[in-house]
């Protein structure tokens, strides 16, 4: 088990939309491509969903309304942060919950594990 954290996708969901997903693999992802293509933005998401108060607006966002990043835990756990796209509050899910899984239920966690679990991210997350 790694006493880090790891970041499984980032996935854009809206009414009408068919998700908008990157996912990462177990070690390192590398995003490449031509200029105006997405890369900085998917790297401004990242920093949004960990602690950016702000999202860029880019046409391609339009009608998107809530990002998902996964994350998992240093203990192995899955669990899934949720934002919306204009800011505001977080929400946090047990499990992975982007793309093709979005239409399954998954339950949030109790009001006390959440709290454990927000630490563990954060915690992890001063050692990246």
């Amino acid at each position: 088990m790694a006493n880090r954290i790891s970041l499984t996708h980032l996935t854009f969901v809206g009414p009408g939309k068919a998700p908008a997903t990157v996912d990462f693999g177990p070690r390192t992802t590398v995003i490449h491509g031509p200029s105006d293509t997405g890369k900085s933005f998917i790297v401004d998401a990242i920093d949004f969903m960990l602690r950016g108060s702000t999202l860029r607006e880019i046409p391609q966002r339009a009608g998107y309304s809530t990002v998902l990043l996964g994350i998992r835990t240093p203990t192995g756990e899955d669990v899934t942060l949720t934002r919306g796209v204009e800011g505001g509050s977080f929400g946090l899910l047990e499990g992975v919950l982007c793309g093709a899984s979005l239409k399954r239920s998954v339950r949030g966690f109790p009001r006390g594990r959440s709290l454990m679990v927000m630490r563990s991210v954060m915690t992890g997350m001063s050692r990246i």
